[in-house]
């Protein structure tokens, strides 16, 4: 099991999407979460976990209907100028079901590109491991392209499926400039959890608190 940080931000964000998806907002969830004490839950929502998802183990199937997860690690926020460091991937259908889990590609970055990361990135990565991992890492920018490419490819038509993740627009732009044929084989259109996110805390702030979902930055 992939243990990095885009993979598990990648995962936290899906549990997000797939609790959420599950009870929808709805005003008689909202009630039974409101009834109970701070951020507790009934029991039924309590046990909730990134288990609760149905991972189906099958043959590649296309679908227009599948949707590509991805989460990225930079040096900065500034697609122009910082570099991908990590990268993650998964598929599901349309009802969030896992269908394959890609790969988890570090990707590497020479040591002045490393030294010269954002304030955030600079810590962040080098607590977590990444900036070690990435001046170690045998994987150019384009080998980790075409592997995500080669392996999207077999889950999902040209142009057909969208991009989902949490704040997936800065993702995209990253790939728009770094990865540019596998952004193309994306659908132009993006499901942003952090869409989800902000509804969530407008309608349900409960459920919002019991997720943590603030901690998905």
């Amino acid at each position: 099991m992939m243990s990095s940080r885009a993979f598990l931000v990648l995962k936290t964000v899906f549990l997000l999407t797939t609790n959420l998806k599950s009870y929808q907002f709805s005003k008689v969830t909202a009630l039974a979460i409101e009834s109970t004490s701070g951020c507790g839950l009934p029991s039924n929502l309590r046990n909730m976990s990134v288990n609760s998802h149905t991972v189906r183990p099958s043959a590649s199937t296309k679908s227009e209907d599948n949707i590509v997860w991805v989460d990225m690690e930079m040096t900065g926020l500034d697609p122009e100028k910082d570099h991908v460091l990590e990268v993650a991937c998964l598929v599901t259908d349309g009802q969030l079901n896992i269908l394959a889990e890609g790969p988890n590609l570090i990707v590497h970055q020479p040591p002045n590109v490393l030294a010269n990361m954002n304030e955030w990135s600079l810590k962040q990565h080098k607590q977590s491991g990444l900036t070690q991992s990435s001046k170690n890492s045998e994987i150019s920018l384009k080998e980790a392209e075409t592997t995500l490419l080669d392996f999207v490819r077999k889950w999902t038509p040209y142009q057909m499926c969208p991009l989902g993740g949490n704040t997936i627009y800065m993702d995209r732009m990253f790939l728009k400039n770094h990865m540019p044929d596998f952004e193309q084989h994306m659908h132009y259109r993006i499901i942003d959890v952090s869409t989800v996110k902000e509804l969530c805390r407008y309608t349900s702030p409960i459920l919002f608190c019991y997720l943590n979902v603030n901690k998905i930055k």
